[in-house]
């Protein structure tokens, strides 16, 4: 839903015509993005508030924590802002409202599968490199540091959070395994932390170039 809801807020604007009247606002173009976006994600937000006393009736059975819960919250409340921002994105740089919601599906499709893809090729190149120039002598590279990448995705986030909260197997040393290596213990161990700060990161600069492509471009007169 993120997407489809922060992809028009800005091209809204500027097919009826009204973006012009907002940039003359005291508002600067910082927070124009980011009223944007809380307003786009505020649904989202309120759905997953709103399910709260439902989720809590887990609480009853055993099993679940409330540091589960907290954990469980927190993936959402990034995750909407890590999507909205890239829907933002598009919504400031492209003009329509369709092709900008296109382009934000786009985005979000390259962030879940686009990693996972790099490292399915990074594996398959190990793989030639090892059978055709090292003549499958010896162990075959070790490719694991391409796990890395999943770091900003929030599928695999969810996934791996998931797996550590049910107490199985994690999934990134499982994936780093096949890599023919393994994740630091620091970074296997702190995997959602560092995910989430990372995606609160790469949220923060879209937002930036989303203020700065909304910034009107001022005529400069030579005389």
């Amino acid at each position: 839903l993120v997407p489809a809801f922060t992809a028009g807020s800005i091209a809204g604007e500027r097919e009826k015509q009204t973006l012009d009247i907002l940039l003359t606002t005291v508002l600067t173009p910082e927070k124009i993005v980011m009223g944007k976006l809380l307003s786009s994600v505020s649904m989202v937000l309120l759905l997953v508030v709103s399910s709260l006393p439902v989720i809590s009736i887990v609480f009853t059975i055993g099993g679940v924590g409330m540091e589960d819960l907290v954990q469980f919250m927190l993936a959402i409340l990034v995750i909407s802002f890590f999507i909205g921002s890239m829907g933002m994105l598009a919504s400031t740089v492209l003009k329509k409202t369709v092709p900008a919601m296109v382009c934000s599906m786009v985005e979000v499709m390259l962030v879940c599968v686009g990693t996972v893809i790099i490292i399915g090729v990074t594996y398959i190149i190990a793989k030639l490199y090892y059978y055709n120039y090292m003549g499958a002598v010896g162990n075959m590279p070790d490719v694991s540091g391409a796990c890395l990448v999943l770091l900003v995705n929030p599928v695999f986030t969810v996934i791996q959070m998931t797996m550590e909260q049910c107490e199985s197997v994690s999934a990134i040393s499982k994936l780093a395994e096949i890599l023919n290596g393994s994740v630091p213990v620091f970074i296997e161990d702190n995997w959602f932390k560092i995910s989430m700060v990372s995606q609160v990161v790469i949220t923060i600069i879209l937002l930036k170039m989303s203020a700065f492509f909304l910034k009107p471009i001022k005529n400069i007169h030579i005389q």
